[in-house]
């Protein structure tokens, strides 16, 4: 019973460290990988460098399609929301070719976390290009937010009078995109009703009942 409850441990510690890895191959990656999954915030970068120029370029292929905009006659409002889904729909998903994590030749593993500068260099999955289009538009002024659930990332922006706007969204119908964590480099919320979110805490909840049991010291008290 003894060895078996070492062995379950290390079974669980691996299992442990390559959820927090994102079972990334490069063991230099995994403080970042860890870092970033405890803290979603910091994967939104508004203020780097690489953002700011990739604002320049945007500004640049924006431009043309704002004065067709203006020409069509499109109101201040319908501006605003071609601006956002042409940012998400077509730049970033033109900037960052989508391409799996697997496949990934600078960060390759089976669910890597990349900071916005880290999927700019030139193709990452569907987390990838929504914290990067999240970061653009948070840039631009605009109140936007990485939205994951268990299966896709997408972006949602909200418009001053509270109208949701949601870019990069799945091409492939697949569920009704309940969401179960949403953040920006400020806020981070979490889903609590969303089916994972129960099992998750009903897990923690389990394994804290376990370590915290009185059975031991119950039986060692009798055995006295």
């Amino acid at each position: 019973m003894k060895y078996w409850n070492k062995f379950l441990g290390i079974i669980i510690g691996l299992g442990m460290l390559f959820i927090l890895t994102g079972g990334c191959f490069q063991p230099s990656e995994w403080p970042n990988q860890i870092y970033r999954r405890i803290n979603l915030s910091s994967t939104i970068e508004p203020d780097h460098p690489d953002i700011a120029d990739l604002n320049i370029e945007f500004e640049e292929r924006w431009e043309r399609q704002y004065q067709r905009c203006c020409n069509w006659g499109y109101s201040e409002l319908k501006i605003m929301i071609e601006e956002i889904d042409f940012l998400g729909e077509i730049f970033i998903r033109d900037k960052i070719k989508y391409k799996y994590d697997i496949e990934n030749p600078n960060y390759p593993g089976f669910e890597h976390f990349p900071s916005a500068s880290q999927a700019l260099k030139g193709w990452d999955d569907c987390d990838g290009q929504a914290i990067v289009a999240a970061s653009l538009l948070i840039h631009r002024g605009y109140d936007s937010y990485v939205i994951i659930n268990e299966q896709h990332a997408w972006v949602i922006t909200y418009l001053e009078d509270g109208t949701p706007i949601e870019v990069l969204k799945d091409p492939i119908p697949r569920n009704d995109y309940s969401w179960l964590v949403k953040w920006n480099d400020k806020e981070i919320y979490v889903n609590f009703t969303h089916p994972l979110s129960i099992i998750v805490w009903a897990v923690l909840l389990i394994i804290f009942l376990k370590s915290t049991s009185p059975k031991r010291k119950i039986s060692t008290f009798f055995q006295r």
